[in-house]
C-alpha cells in the first residue's frame, strides 16, 4: 500500500516536470493546460520590435521606405512638376498659337471694302460700271482680272450687264476671286430706287361758261382739266363741296366734267382730284386737285 502511494506520487512529479515547458507558453488566464493550444515563439535576434529575425526581414524600413514623400499627394502619386512634365500650356496641350498656327494674317474677300457700288434713283440711265469698282483688302487695292472679276444679277437671279442696269429694282454685284483668291467671293447688294411720279394736273381756265337754254335739252361736257406726264394709270374724282357741283359726273381717266341736264343758272365751284398709280420705275403720285368754276347763264 505504501509502495503504491509512493509510486503514484513519483509519477505525478514526473508528469508535472514534463509539462512545465508547455505550461510556460499557455495563454494567460487559461486554468487548464489541456485547454491551451501549442504556442510557437520566434526569437527576434535583430533587436527590432517587428518580431522578425534578420533572416526573415524583408529589408524595408518603415520610416525610410514607406514614409510620406513630400512630393506625393494624398493618393500617393508623385505630383511632379506640372510645368516640366506637361508643358507650358495649362491644359497640357502646348501653346495654341504654336501648335495650330496664327491665322490672323489670312485675308478673305468677305472682309474687303468694295467701293463704286451704291444705290441711285431711276432716271433711265445706268450708274454702275465694273471698271469703276474698287476692292480694297488689308490696306491694298486688288486688281480686277488678276485678283477678282465682277458680274451682276437682277432680282430674278439673271445675270445682267452693267450697262443694262437702268430700271428700278434690286441688284447684286458679285466679286469673285481669281488667282490667289480663287474660290473666294463677296457680294454687294444695291438698289435702283423708283423715281417720283412726274404727274402734273392743271386747269385750262378759271371759268367755264354754259347757257341754261342749252342745258334744258341735254347735258354739257366741260374739259377744263389738263393732265400731263402721268406715270401709270390716272384716276380722277369729283371732290367738290358745292351741293350742285357734287352731282356733276367726272370722267375717271380724263377729268372732264359733265354738267347735268336742266342745271339752273348760277355759279358752281368744281374740284377734281387727279392721281397716277405709277409703274415699275415710278412711285404712285400724290393727289393733285384742279379747281375751276362752271357758270350757267340764263
Amino acid at each position: 500500500m505504501v509502495k503504491s502511494r509512493f509510486l503514484a506520487t513519483f509519477m505525478s512529479l514526473v508528469l508535472a516536470v514534463g509539462m512545465c515547458p508547455l505550461l510556460a507558453f499557455a495563454a494567460p488566464g487559461d486554468e487548464k493546460p489541456s485547454d491551451s493550444k501549442l504556442a510557437v515563439a520566434v526569437v527576434d535576434d535583430d533587436g527590432d520590435d517587428d518580431g522578425l529575425d534578420d533572416e526573415f526581414d524583408d529589408g524595408f524600413d518603415d520610416d525610410e521606405d514607406w514614409g510620406e514623400d513630400e512630393d506625393e499627394d494624398e493618393d500617393g502619386w508623385d505630383e511632379g512638376d506640372e510645368e516640366g512634365d506637361w508643358g507650358d500650356d495649362e491644359d497640357g496641350w502646348g501653346e495654341s498659337e504654336g501648335d495650330w498656327g496664327d491665322d490672323e494674317e489670312l485675308l478673305y474677300l468677305d472682309d474687303a471694302i468694295v467701293e463704286g457700288v451704291s444705290d441711285w434713283t431711276y432716271d433711265g440711265t445706268s450708274h454702275i460700271d465694273a471698271a469703276s469698282i474698287k476692292v480694297k483688302l488689308g490696306g491694298a487695292t486688288l486688281v480686277e482680272g488678276e485678283d477678282y472679276e465682277v458680274y451682276f444679277e437682277d432680282e430674278a437671279g439673271e445675270e445682267i450687264e452693267a450697262a443694262d442696269i437702268k430700271d428700278a429694282g434690286d441688284y447684286v454685284a458679285y466679286i469673285e476671286g481669281v488667282g490667289d483668291y480663287e474660290d473666294d467671293f463677296t457680294d454687294v447688294e444695291f438698289t435702283v430706287k423708283k423715281a417720283e411720279n412726274p404727274l402734273k394736273a392743271t386747269a385750262k381756265g378759271k371759268t367755264a361758261v354754259l347757257k341754261a337754254k342749252a342745258l334744258k335739252k341735254k347735258a354739257a361736257t366741260v374739259s377744263y382739266v389738263n393732265i400731263s406726264n402721268a406715270k401709270g394709270a390716272v384716276t380722277c374724282a369729283n371732290v367738290s363741296k358745292n351741293k350742285v357741283a357734287k352731282k356733276f359726273a367726272v370722267n375717271a381717266n380724263k377729268g372732264s366734267v359733265k354738267v347735268a341736264k336742266k342745271t339752273k343758272a348760277g355759279k358752281y365751284p368744281v374740284i377734281v382730284q387727279v392721281s397716277a398709280k405709277g409703274d415699275g420705275n415710278y412711285k404712285p403720285s400724290a393727289a393733285q386737285t384742279v379747281s375751276f368754276t362752271v357758270q350757267v347763264k340764263k
